[in-house]
């Protein structure tokens, strides 16, 4: 990402900070590089912390001055080196300033915040990065409210930041936001065309606003939670109606698919048809459900939508794929802000033009970001189009949800696939190293190790691992496996691994000719990893501990393969906490995966045929290790009747929602009940496999495989 300007952020330590935090937030978004203190990897208790701040200062064209109750000393160095130094300063006036000090004339442009009743809101946040954007002569595009990466892995965690008095700084520096989200619902002043007895009860016969909360454990009080407003809207049809169908003729709904395919998406697709068939039947209007083919490709390139009906549909229920067909498409969510701007605003002329009231979006964890971005941009433009998403991922990351529909379809049908590949394995007998799903996440692995009982190692993306110790294990295992079995050396062997679980130790290898690395695969590694990280390490590590790191990961290949020290404890900790910061954002690409799948088994194919210390026995030459890939199979798959209901109730449940004047929401079953959650929510992370987790734990136990494979 190139960034256009480069400012230096000027505060009194611990006052607003929360405010400053905001405001970096919105001109990083405009990609506009700021140096924030409290968001940098510089602690303070570390010697010469003040030393990189003014080198940070140096480097920066544009200072804010955030001019406070207080200037501390800090701040006047700051100060007095970018007048030296002739940079841009901008001043802001924050409440509890001494106007009449000498400040105010030392600036470029003054930008006034400092009424004393004016509360520091994220909007006057937005405010002030959008006039310091300006001042320093950048174009402003619209925000759309995406945060950065992916701060929180899993619902607790998000639930337990929002239930403390004060959201953490560095997660507002992400794009969290300060208070709680909630649902948006439009004004309803139209009678519900449909009874109660078509539909099903109205949900606020009693209560006028039914809601769920977040959390039912005891360690999450529920005053609190209320007093928060940590609620959920329940899922289902409302007394009253958003839209005046009478005054819309015919009423125009669009759905679309996003992402890869997963059983159930016709099942959704269906309900969401034959729902509004329903209102329209009582209410005595015609609607029309149209069919965006290929996803969010038909907005972009201007495909005429086609209309469903029952003959389009029939059949369609149970089975697998999508009648829709289905793509991605990043320009929804691109890092460009130019080109998303651009995608965005034709997207929704097009939903315009094509008269369109209600968009439903069938999708993943990028699906909902984009159709949160969306919606964002339909509100800035004042359009009156409602966006509804249902999540669909074989991954099952999307967060709030108890699961996806599809997902048990896949479990079941990989489950099967890993008791085939064992008894090939087997068999013949050899080692088998199956890739299944898992961008980000490794839900479908973990749960096929458990539920299979044939695994003898499982590798996901949340929990790091070397070839070194991944190959001492295995060695290990199939020995055992060897020592247990027929006499004659017969032993075998099953791997599972996610597509995204990528060694740390990959340089050993890539660079290695017998290994068979395209240069596509060695640079989707190489970026995945962030080699570039030890480089310049944070501050804090010694330098022999970064040295021994560096060639424990053959970054540095000094020291023999084999000669290479193991990690201590501390060691160990710090390559923990790289490995958090590795992710893959959206899908993996294919040379990620590929290269993945080669790291594994080929250079387990290696050791096992040439390691003499640990293999010495001539039996081990024509040992074969084997892979199978069979997500798109997988994918394919018709899915199971509880698969079916789950999506039909989604589905139902959307329409309900939208009709019902709400929006930017996802339908979701949390808890014991089916709600809707905000999009603002959603989008904030993608749900992993917690490695301290009862279920991680229970499936290390049953394949055997150490905690610690680093």
């Amino acid at each position: 990402m190139k960034h256009t300007k480069n400012i230096f952020i000027s505060y009194h330590f611990g006052e607003y900070e929360i405010f400053i935090t905001r405001v970096c937030y919105y001109l990083r978004k405009q990609d506009i590089l700021t140096y924030f203190h409290k968001d940098a990897s510089i602690p303070k208790n570390v010697p010469g912390w003040r030393f990189e701040i003014m080198k940070e200062l140096g480097m920066a064209e544009t200072i804010l001055f955030f001019h406070g109750k207080k200037v501390g000393k800090t701040q006047e160095r700051e100060l007095y080196e970018a007048k030296q130094n002739d940079k841009m300063i901008i001043l802001i006036q924050l409440p509890g300033c001494q106007k009449d000090e000498s400040y105010s004339d030392i600036s470029n442009r003054v930008f006034d915040y400092s009424e004393e009743s004016l509360p520091l809101t994220d909007e006057v946040a937005f405010d002030c990065a959008k006039n310091c954007a300006t001042a320093v002569g950048h174009t402003w595009i619209p925000d759309d409210d995406i945060p950065e990466g992916y701060p929180f892995d899993y619902e607790k965690a998000i639930i337990d930041v929002y239930m403390r008095e004060a959201i953490d700084l560095n997660l507002i520096s992400q794009g969290c936001p300060e208070k709680w989200p909630q649902v948006i619902r439009k004004n309803t002043d139209t009678d519900n065309p449909a009874s109660e007895e078509d539909i099903g009860r109205y949900r606020d016969a009693k209560d006028p606003n039914p809601q769920v909360f977040v959390a039912a454990i005891s360690d999450f009080e529920p005053e609190k939670l209320k007093e928060r407003s940590m609620v959920f809207p329940l899922a289902g049809p409302r007394k009253r109606v958003h839209f005046n169908i009478r005054d819309i003729f015919p009423f125009k709904v669009g759905v679309l698919v996003s992402g890869g395919i997963a059983p159930g998406t016709n099942a959704v697709i269906t309900s969401i048809y034959q729902r509004h068939n329903l209102y329209a039947s009582r209410g005595g209007y015609k609607v029309d459900v149209l069919g965006y083919f290929d996803g969010f490709q038909s907005l972009r390139l201007n495909v005429m939508p086609q209309p469903l009906n029952d003959e389009r549909l029939e059949g369609t229920f149970s089975q697998g794929g999508s009648l829709l067909g289905t793509s991605r498409v990043k320009e929804f969510v691109d890092s460009d802000m130019n080109k998303r701007d651009n995608a965005l605003r034709l997207a929704i002329e097009k939903l315009d033009r094509d008269g369109v009231k209600i968009l439903y979006i069938i999708g993943g964890d990028g699906s909902m970001r984009a159709a949160h971005v969306l919606w964002k941009r339909i509100k800035d433009m004042n359009r009156n189009i409602s966006i509804a998403a249902i999540p669909k991922t074989m991954d099952n990351d999307v967060l709030w949800g108890w699961q996806t529909f599809g997902f048990e379809s896949a479990v079941e049908r990989a489950n099967k696939i890993v008791h085939q590949l064992h008894v090939e394995a087997q068999s013949n007998p050899r080692l088998c190293v199956l890739q299944l799903f898992g961008s980000d996440s490794g839900y479908v692995v973990t749960h096929v190790a458990l539920a299979s009982g044939v695994c003898d190692l499982f590798l996901i993306p949340e929990v790091p691992f070397t070839m070194r110790k991944v190959w001492e294990f295995i060695c290990k295992r199939i020995r055992q496996t060897m020592e247990r079995g027929d006499p004659g050396f017969r032993t075998h062997g099953l791997i599972l691994m996610a597509e995204a679980a990528i060694p740390l130790d990959a340089k050993w290898y890539l660079d290695d000719e017998k290994y068979g690395f395209t240069q596509g695969e060695k640079m989707e590694v190489e970026h995945y990893l962030q080699i570039n990280y030890w480089d310049r390490p944070p501050l804090g590590i010694q330098n022999n501990q970064i040295k021994k790191i560096r060639s424990y990961l053959g970054l540095d290949k000094k020291i023999p393969y084999k000669e290479v020290k193991p990690l201590d404890r501390f060691e160990n900790d710090i390559l923990r906490e790289y490995a958090k910061n590795l992710r893959t954002q959206g899908q993996t690409p294919d040379d990620l995966r590929s290269a993945g799948l080669k790291l594994v088994s080929r250079v387990l194919q290696y050791h096992i045929r040439n390691d003499e210390t640990l293999m010495p026995e001539e039996y081990w030459q024509n040992f074969r290790v084997f892979t199978n890939e069979p997500r798109h199979l997988i994918r394919a798959v018709d899915p199971t009747s509880s698969d079916i209901l789950f999506g039909q109730r989604l589905g139902t449940l959307a329409v309900d929602g939208a009709m019902a004047g709400y929006t930017d929401f996802m339908i979701s079953q949390w808890l014991t009940e089916y709600v809707m959650v905000p999009l603002r929510l959603v989008i904030l992370g993608r749900k992993r496999v917690p490695e301290k987790g009862i279920f991680y734990r229970s499936a290390i136990a049953c394949t055997g495989q150490p905690a610690n494979l680093i």
